[in-house]
Order: C-alpha cells, then sequence, then structure tokens
C-alpha cells in the first residue's frame, strides 16, 4: 500500500502564508510605493553589470564596502571588516613560496629607467593577455 503523502507545513510554506497575509493587509498607496522600492533597490544590485559613466557611483550609500583594514594573521592578506577569515588561505593552510627578485630588463622597464618604458606602460595590457596563455 502506498504512503500517505506528508502535509508540507515547512518554513516555506509559513514563510509564504506571512508574506501573503502581509500583502494583503498593505493598501493599494502603500503596494505602489514597496514595488518602487523593490525595483529600485533591484536596479542598484545589477549596477555592476550596467555600468553607466554618468552615475556617481561612490555617492550611492548601499554600494559602499569600505577599506581593506583587516590583515590576514597567516597569510597578511588584506581584507575586508566582515570577510570571512577562510577566503585568502584557507585559514593557514595554502602556503605561497616567496616570489623570486625581478630580472633587471623588467625592474627597469617598471622603474621607468629604461628607453622603452612608456612603450611597456602603454602595452602592458597586451602584454598580460598575451603571457597570461603561457
Amino acid at each position: 500500500m502506498p504512503r500517505a503523502q506528508k502535509a508540507s507545513y515547512g518554513r516555506r510554506t509559513a514563510n509564504a502564508t506571512r508574506m501573503y497575509n502581509r500583502r494583503q493587509q498593505n493598501n493599494t498607496p502603500e503596494r505602489s510605493q514597496t514595488l518602487v522600492q523593490e525595483q529600485r533597490n533591484a536596479l542598484s544590485m545589477k549596477s555592476a553589470f550596467n555600468y553607466q559613466s554618468e552615475i556617481d557611483y561612490l555617492n550611492i550609500k548601499a554600494l559602499q564596502i569600505g577599506r581593506m583594514t583587516i590583515l590576514c594573521p597567516k597569510c597578511h592578506a588584506k581584507k575586508w571588516k566582515d570577510e570571512t577569515h577562510r577566503l585568502c588561505c584557507a585559514d593557514g593552510k595554502v602556503v605561497l613560496h616567496q616570489f623570486e627578485d625581478l630580472p633587471d630588463l623588467i625592474k627597469s622597464l617598471i622603474d621607468n629607467s629604461h628607453p622603452l618604458s612608456k612603450h611597456f606602460f602603454d602595452n602592458s595590457r597586451r602584454y598580460n593577455t598575451l603571457f597570461q596563455i603561457t
């Protein structure tokens, strides 16, 4: 004999019922105001994918994430205040080796002491793209 199906009185159902009742209690002006606010929030959340140069994003408080003022005690990476401690080095489980010194040619290109330094900086994105494959 097949088992009887359980009633779905879980968290989702309770939350959906609560939201439905809240919406029914709102009058029409409140509903339209809530809708406008939800649309505004949705637009600001998508603004990273829809960049518009005429918008001053620095003055939009909801988009401010603050400065990276926290240092990881294990790897000394800079992090934001609420960032998890496992994100940078898996709480000390990942250890990166120190970089070797740069070759003299690269150093001279970077510190502007080489005749081709300007050309190097003007085309640095191309060089980066070229060497990311190797």
